[in-house]
């Protein structure tokens, strides 16, 4: 009698199977915030900065989020809302001399 024992060892027939992706090799969620007015100073010219005047700021935010959508806490997450009045926050209290 022969020796019927499986050459192949591994019982994957998928001789590659393909690594899990690391969770830093995932792609980012985009959070985005679109249209946000705020008023502050800009402008290199004296008088352009007298008075503020209206920006529209559009940000797009790279984040990883699957620990919120696991544990869906709200506290694993961005808050738009505070992430909103930081922005806000930084361009009214910023005086730099920005040309537009």
């Amino acid at each position: 009698m022969g020796d019927h024992s499986n050459p192949n060892p591994n019982p994957n027939p998928n001789p590659n199977p393909k690594p899990k992706p690391k969770p830093q090799d995932r792609p980012l969620d985009r959070l985005h915030i679109q249209d946000l007015l705020v008023r502050c100073i800009v402008g290199i010219n004296p008088e352009e900065r007298e008075k503020e005047q209206d920006v529209i700021i559009n940000v797009t935010l790279h984040a990883d989020l699957s620990k919120a959508c696991r544990s869906d806490d709200f506290a694993d997450t961005i808050d738009y809302r505070s992430l909103k009045k930081r922005i806000m926050t930084a361009a009214q209290e910023s005086a730099d001399l920005l040309v537009e």
